[in-house]
């Protein structure tokens, strides 16, 4: 029995409402994922009381939802028939553009890349004529949003952490659903992303320049899905084939993790900057790494740049840190987002925002 429907048995709400609503949202995305195709029966209401554990009449409130929403056709005499798409009456506009985000709404408002994406999606939504529905909150990393699943959607844009399983069900829906901000890896979905490739090879091209021979790599582990963050493992395997490009040591590999976390202590990066012989530059996969890797320099003694100089992967807004290193437009990249939803779902396309440099003030030549 799919996880979903375990949790429908495990605990009822109180009342009547939230309960057929609740069986609403599942009934809608096996609709909506293509487990019950268009023109085909589904299951009676009988072995839908079997499957919900749940009495008739709720059942039955559940499906006449549908029924107005237009997702099922029928009456009690003959079996429900799924429908291809919501009735006429519940079209919003050209359709709805979702987008779902992992973490809570308070993040969206604030200034940097966050609040970046969301205006650039909100210049792709205007560009295609389509209303902007915003579903937010940490269930989104595993689920979902079944109760939008009802409106007439255009396609979904996800951005935020992602549990694997969360994208799995995404991938089962039945309209365009692009990843934000994230590369696709294994998933069949569309994804506008960083350029991490181009990103790596000019970060390291200018260290080599200026000198530098010993260059670590700080990557980042993403404290909500307690997992190294999917740039970052781009931007790592780019950065380690820069660096043998140009023949500069690897082995043993010159890769530490940071996870950001007010509490969390810095020993990997202690012990990064304990290393002999020592290194002299490091490339850090976001500005609160490179921080963290300044913070914890200035803790060894070390000052930035004469000791050590340090890169940042960034957005454009975050220019006013001064960090050197490669710098998308991240309005840019959620508006090329928002247009990916004019791709086929079954046809899945990658969209790469190529990074330019930041002149910042935390690199120099080694110190000889």
């Amino acid at each position: 029995m799919p996880q979903d429907e375990k949790n429908i048995r495990r605990g009822r709400p109180v009342d009547q409402e939230a309960r057929f609503r609740r069986v609403a949202d599942h009934l809608r995305e096996r609709i909506a994922s293509g487990d019950w195709p268009a023109g085909k029966a589904i299951p009676s209401h009988r072995q839908l009381g079997k499957l919900f554990n749940e009495g008739q009449r709720t059942i039955r409130l559940a499906i006449e939802l549908l029924k107005e929403e237009g997702h099922l056709a029928g009456n009690a005499r003959r079996r429900l028939i799924a429908t291809s798409s919501p009735k006429d009456g519940t079209r919003v506009s050209n359709g709805i553009l979702l987008e779902a985000y992992t973490i809570n709404l308070w993040y969206m408002g604030r200034a940097g890349v966050t609040a970046d994406l969301h205006w650039g999606i909100q210049r792709g939504a205007g560009k295609l004529n389509l209303a902007l529905a915003v579903a937010h909150g940490e269930y989104l990393r595993k689920q979902v949003p079944r109760s939008f699943l009802g409106l007439p959607l255009r396609g979904i844009l996800v951005h935020g952490p992602l549990f694997d399983e969360g994208i799995a069900r995404y991938e089962r829906l039945n309209v365009p659903v692009v990843l934000v901000d994230r590369p696709p890896e294994k998933h069949r979905v569309h994804a506008a992303c960083y350029g991490n490739e181009a990103g790596a090879e000019m970060s390291v091209e200018r260290l080599f320049a200026l000198g530098h021979r010993r260059i670590a790599f700080v990557r980042k582990i993403q404290l909500a899905t307690n997992a190294v963050e999917s740039d970052s493992r781009e931007r790592q395997e780019a950065f380690l084939q820069a660096m043998r490009a140009r023949g500069l040591p690897v082995k043993p590999t010159p890769v530490y993790s940071h996870m950001s976390a007010v509490r969390v202590k810095l020993n990997a990066l202690q012990q990064m900057l304990a290393v002999r012989p020592a290194f002299t530059a490091v490339v850090t996969a976001d500005p609160n790494t490179a921080r963290a890797v300044i913070n914890a320099a200035r803790t060894a003694g070390l000052a930035v740049p004469r000791d050590l100089s340090v890169v940042s992967f960034q957005g454009k807004t975050d220019a006013e840190l001064n960090l050197a290193g490669p710098a998308v437009d991240f309005v840019e990249l959620g508006f090329r987002a928002a247009m990916l939803l004019e791709k086929p779902p079954s046809e899945p396309a990658v969209v790469r925002i190529q990074p330019a440099w930041h002149g910042g003030n935390t690199i120099g030549p080694p110190r000889r």
